[in-house]
């Protein structure tokens, strides 16, 4: 229900007659205000806000003075848009970090006829922060502006700005916040939010606005974001997530990239944090920064003994008695306020049985695709196709091509050339086509027999059984034995878009179903074509490669390894 101020009074009888007067007095003020003149209504708007304050004081009823406070917020706009005041409160920084002192200038213009007195100006200061002011500027005669510059410390343990929502592990797949946290709101309220308090006529006009950092862009223009917290380094290490076979030399690169927001000249040692009986060359590395926000990368070799599981590798870089571990990743897009994301400087390595036949694969990216990055951790050569190479390169280089999720969706130059694709196939190559939809195949057939994809063929229980059709096929046992074991910890799905139809020409591999449903065996197919061989999968190999998921790698391990 929406309520006029009168209305009120239905709630809190006490309020009735001063509600009315309010409500008459609004009214008579619509009428009143001129927009050549909009200031002549601020002494009416201040003399009916001192009312509304009085009734909020008087009522005794909850909901009325929630909704007076609501109501004196759009008050206090009014006046300010009607003394044609503005409010401008910059920082000198857009990300301060723990022990940092800044510059925070508040600006008022007065951009009416009104002459004010110099205002009361505060800032909502986080616990532990401190602000001195430093000078001010300026009046707010008619026509002038005032800068009142504030020294703003932030103290050593000051909190990184993220979410509320993701300050603590999630429980499952449950967020988690911490008790007086923003719990109704999507985000916390910005930092330093300041005011400023203006008396006139025995009445205080109230401003107020966050503190923002302000950049210029080439394209976009003016951009502003609000002020946040971070470390003074920024932690990462790659791969998050490492494979190691454990038939091989057992190393593995990690690369640590550590982000400097010190603003001034930094150095920081970096080791790695490894299992007892690992080896890392070098110990540490030594990064210098010269100036804030640069990044530098420092490699590490690491060698690991051949014993299967899963290890923990730490990033750290060391300045002085501090030790950075974390790292963030900032959300920024041109229509939404950039916000940060962290994240542990740990990457989880695997060290399972896991072989491959081939040292190089074409690729054909598709749709949001690291599939490329996993075959890599194999020690594969992945050379991803360009559309001249599909025209007119040399494919038969290549012992298997894959094509990523939905890559006839969205490459119109794979449709262009997948005659070219099929005649590799029928040379005697090996290509394995990861899951599209039926509206890509309907209007562009792309396999060397036909099958019909299902837009709602999907095994959405990734725990649900696997059966191998044929479990002699070399498919399944060279070089990687697969078992129902190899379906183990699979993540989010099975798969989607399986087949519903398909030419006899094509042999089922696999099947599975949800519970309760028709098993599905069209969720992998095979052909020969030719001297080659063509194979359809829609099992979600391009979420379980970057998850480590070691059976999946130990299967697709297998489809890259075909021989012809």
């Amino acid at each position: 229900m929406v309520y006029k101020i009168k209305d009120l009074s239905q709630l809190d009888s006490s309020i009735a007659a001063d509600a009315t007067d309010l409500e008459t007095r609004i009214l008579a003020i619509r009428q009143k205000v001129n927009l050549i003149r909009p200031a002549d209504i601020v002494p009416d708007l201040l003399t009916s806000l001192q009312l509304l304050q009085r009734i909020r004081a008087k009522s005794t009823n909850d909901q009325v003075q929630f909704l007076l406070k609501q109501k004196e917020a759009d008050f206090h706009e009014a006046i300010r848009l009607a003394a044609g005041l503005v409010i401008d409160v910059i920082a000198a920084d857009e990300t301060v970090i723990p022990g940092q002192t800044f510059n925070l200038t508040v600006s008022i213009i007065n951009g009416g006829p009104l002459t004010l007195p110099v205002p009361k100006i505060t800032t909502d200061l986080p616990s532990g922060w401190t602000s001195t002011a430093q000078r001010t500027t300026g009046s707010l005669q008619p026509g002038q502006k005032l800068d009142q510059v504030f020294s703003v410390t932030v103290p050593p343990n000051a909190e990184f700005s993220q979410p509320y929502w993701l300050k603590q592990p999630r429980q499952s797949d449950r967020f988690v916040w911490p008790d007086g946290s923003a719990a109704t709101m999507p985000f916390d309220p910005p930092l330093l939010q300041t005011h400023a308090q203006i008396d006139y006529n025995g009445a205080t006009i109230s401003l107020e606005h966050p503190a923002e950092f302000r950049r210029t862009d080439g394209i976009l223009g003016e951009q502003r974001s609000l002020l946040k917290v971070v470390p003074a380094l920024s932690v990462q290490i790659s791969p998050n997530i490492a494979v190691i076979p454990l038939s091989g030399n057992h190393k593995k690169e990690f690369i640590v990239t550590v982000e400097n927001q010190n603003t001034a000249a930094a150095e920081t040692e970096v080791r790695l944090t490894i299992p007892a009986g690992w080896i890392s060359e070098p110990a540490s590395r030594t990064l210098k920064f010269t100036r804030q926000g640069e990044l530098a990368t420092a490699q590490f070799m690491v060698t690991a003994p051949a014993i299967a599981g899963d290890f923990k590798v730490q990033a750290i870089a060391k300045t002085g008695s501090q030790e950075f571990k974390i790292g963030y990743t900032p959300i920024a897009y041109p229509h939404i306020e950039t916000r940060y994301v962290y994240a542990a400087a740990e990457s989880r390595a695997e060290i399972f049985d896991v072989k491959s036949r081939v040292t190089s694969v074409g690729y054909v990216e598709g749709a949001g695709d690291k599939i490329p990055e996993a075959l890599q951790q194999l020690g594969v050569k992945v050379t991803k196709l360009s559309s001249d190479e599909l025209a007119s390169g040399n494919l038969s280089r290549f012992p298997t091509i894959v094509l990523g999720v939905r890559a006839y969706g969205v490459r119109d130059d794979l449709v262009t050339y997948n005659k070219r694709i099929l005649e590799y196939v029928s040379n005697g190559g090996t290509l394995i086509v990861q899951y599209n939809r039926n509206g890509e195949t309907q209007r562009n057939p792309f396999g060397p027999y036909p099958f019909t994809i299902n837009d709602n063929g999907r095994v959405t229980k990734e725990e649900a059984p696997v059966k191998l059709l044929n479990p002699a096929l070399p498919l399944f046992n060279v070089p990687n034995r697969i078992s129902a074991m190899d379906f183990d910890g699979w993540v989010q799905e099975r798969g989607n878009y399986f087949l519903s139809a398909w030419d006899p020409k094509y042999t089922p591999l696999l099947e599975s179903a949800d519970p309760n449903e028709q098993p599905q065996q069209g969720g992998m197919i095979m052909a020969k074509v030719g001297k080659g061989t063509y194979i359809y999968t829609g099992y979600g190999f391009f979420r379980q490669l970057p998850d480590g998921v070691p059976g999946a790698y130990r299967l697709f391990a297998n489809l890259i390894s075909i021989k012809n």
